[in-house]
């Protein structure tokens, strides 16, 4: 093979990846492209717009689980002051006339304080523990969600990655776009651009004859 021919091949091998089709099929698919980034945009805002939501939530949560905290406290810390000034009157002494009666009715004062809060101390327990199994669950959920975010977020810097390299390939292809064209310009300049449903075929010249229907041209 002559020196002459392998420099046209190779020549011709260098040209065919920018060739009018490739920069055709390259603006359609970074039409493409983008439309596949404009889709995961809407994605990651549905994802962020849940995330306020949630976080309200777990502030909810907290706060309830903080006034049942402080509610328990406040039952326990009364019984244990009530229970300390009976023990300390009428504990381990001898129990005679007025001070045993009023010993006594101390003791069912207590009694009866305990009975009444004991099912309120229980059930304040069971929803803590509730509220407890789903601050875990949204917090889990919080945690997917913004997972999901991320992973969207460099899907996207992917996209836009390979966006960037068919910009520059399409930009070599066509020499007339400059560096620094729009992306509507390119699509313009080296695209095979319709408009979705348009005829791109203009008519005939023959029908743009000049028509002399109905106009005189007779000299007055």
């Amino acid at each position: 093979m002559s020196k002459f021919l392998l420099a046209v091949i190779l020549t011709i091998g260098l040209v065919l990846p920018f060739t009018p089709s490739f920069a055709t099929t390259a603006v359609q698919e970074m039409t493409g492209i983008q439309n596949e980034m404009k889709k995961i945009d809407g994605e990651i805002g549905t994802l962020k717009a849940k995330l306020p939501g949630l976080a309200a939530l777990q502030r909810g949560r907290v706060q309830e689980v903080a006034q049942k905290k402080s509610k328990h406290d406040a039952i326990h810390k009364y019984y244990r002051e009530e229970l300390q000034k009976y023990n300390t009157r009428c504990l381990g002494r001898p129990l005679l006339g007025d001070h045993y009666r009023s010993c006594k009715a101390k003791q069912e004062r207590l009694q009866q304080y305990k009975n009444a809060k004991q099912p309120e101390l229980r059930r304040m327990i069971t929803r803590v523990r509730e509220l407890g199994r789903q601050y875990q669950e949204t917090a889990n959920e919080i945690t997917l969600t913004k997972s999901g975010i991320q992973k969207k977020v460099n899907y996207k810097s992917r996209l836009e990655a390979r966006l960037q390299s068919l910009r520059k390939r399409i930009i070599d292809a066509c020499r007339n776009v400059p560096a620094g064209a729009s992306d509507e310009e390119i699509k313009l300049k080296c695209g095979n651009v319709q408009f979705d449903g348009a005829n791109s075929n203009l008519p005939s010249g023959d029908n743009l004859r000049p028509q002399r229907r109905g106009i005189s041209i007779t000299p007055r």
